[in-house]
């Protein structure tokens, strides 16, 4: 339903989901043990508010993601999405090329660090130019059943190409 055919855009337009414009900060719910845990990418996880990013539909080209929802994925509670992992350089935008929303407020804002590329502007500018739809991710200290460092997530927003590096590293965000 979201991962598949021409809704390809769909699980990642869900993903681009920011705290509300009157929610200072968001609180990631404690799960006591035993019980599922939510992943870090869905506003499940936490207390307060959220909107979504406004996108226009139909003018961005989606980028690959793998969810549990995939038919190549494993499906045994993995709630873990495996994507491509970039850094990123806020400084490198002009003033009014970029917006970076933290799900922990403002004054935790770091001007660099690992995004997730979910999609890119459509049109015949050049790459650089282009306003890029970003997953923000850290690393964590838990690592996967592979063994692979998990990264969860810690806001979204948009930067333009010529702040994303091209070199991708693929992570498992929980």
């Amino acid at each position: 339903m979201f991962d598949e055919d021409e809704s390809k855009g769909l699980l990642r337009r869900s993903l681009l989901w920011r705290r509300g414009c009157d929610t200072p900060s968001l609180t990631r719910i404690n799960f006591p043990d035993g019980h599922a845990t939510v992943p870090s990418w869905s506003w499940m996880a936490y207390t307060g508010g959220i909107n979504y990013l406004d996108l226009d539909f139909g003018g961005l080209d989606w980028e690959d993601l793998q969810s549990h929802w995939s038919r190549t994925e494993d499906r045994e509670g993995n709630n873990a999405l495996t994507a491509k992992a970039r850094e990123y350089d806020r400084n490198a935008a002009n003033e009014f090329e970029s917006s970076l929303i933290f799900d922990a407020g403002e004054g935790l804002e770091p001007d660099k660090g690992m995004c997730v590329v979910l999609g890119a502007q459509k049109g015949w500018m050049p790459p650089e130019d282009k306003r890029h739809y970003l997953l923000l991710i850290v690393p964590t200290t838990k690592s996967d059943r592979n063994g692979s460092r998990v990264f969860e997530r810690i806001g979204v927003g948009y930067l333009p190409g010529k702040c994303i590096a091209s070199e991708t590293s693929v992570v498992s965000i929980h």
